[in-house]
């Protein structure tokens, strides 16, 4: 049976986002929940640590592998090798969708901050290159999404994206698999 492990993600003792695992010890999330603005302003990177909380009392940490290639890239997508693997399930796959997706039904799954786990259906209104537009249905709609960054879009049973950010209250922005993997 297939899991999805989701969590928060966790730096200098603060709430940033949310994160899941793609790997029994690898954490997918957005860049700007491991890095501030302020720091992309430097010309010094590093790799950060992060902590990846499933539940309170139940964090480990991590460290981000490909931080300096997201920065340089300019995509908003980072991976983060824990200290420990968490999973020997199978996990959901990240599949790169070859087919026109606008209108299937999905499910957005993260953590408003500061609080508990929150899964939201959605209908995936619009497909580009470098973005899903994601609507989320009236019932489960919010006035802010801070903290649902980094949360997979499950569609047809796989991960199809990350979302990257709120364009309103109605809808989210995410980054596509397949974007991603031809960026990374």
């Amino acid at each position: 049976m297939r899991k999805i492990v989701i969590g928060q993600i966790i730096r200098d003792g603060k709430v940033m986002g949310t994160g899941f695992l793609v790997e029994p010890d690898i954490v997918m999330t957005v860049k700007h929940n491991v890095v501030t603005a302020d720091e992309l302003i430097t010309d010094e990177f590093e790799e950060k640590e992060i902590m990846f909380r499933m539940e309170v009392g139940d964090e480990v940490v991590g460290k981000t592998i490909n931080l300096l290639e997201a920065i340089k890239k300019g995509i908003d997508c980072v991976f983060i090798r824990l200290n420990e693997v968490l999973s020997e399930t199978e996990m959901y796959e990240l599949i790169d969708v070859k087919n026109e997706i606008a209108g299937v039904g999905c499910q957005i799954i993260g953590f408003k901050l500061a609080s508990q786990r929150t899964t939201m259906l959605a209908t995936i209104s619009n497909t580009q290159e470098e973005q899903l537009i994601v609507n989320i249905k009236k019932e489960n709609q919010l006035q802010n999404y801070e903290g649902v960054s980094g949360a997979p879009v499950i569609a047809l049973g796989n991960i199809v994206g990350i979302i990257t950010k709120q364009k309103d209250s109605e809808r989210l922005e995410a980054l596509p698999i397949k974007y991603i993997n031809t960026v990374l």
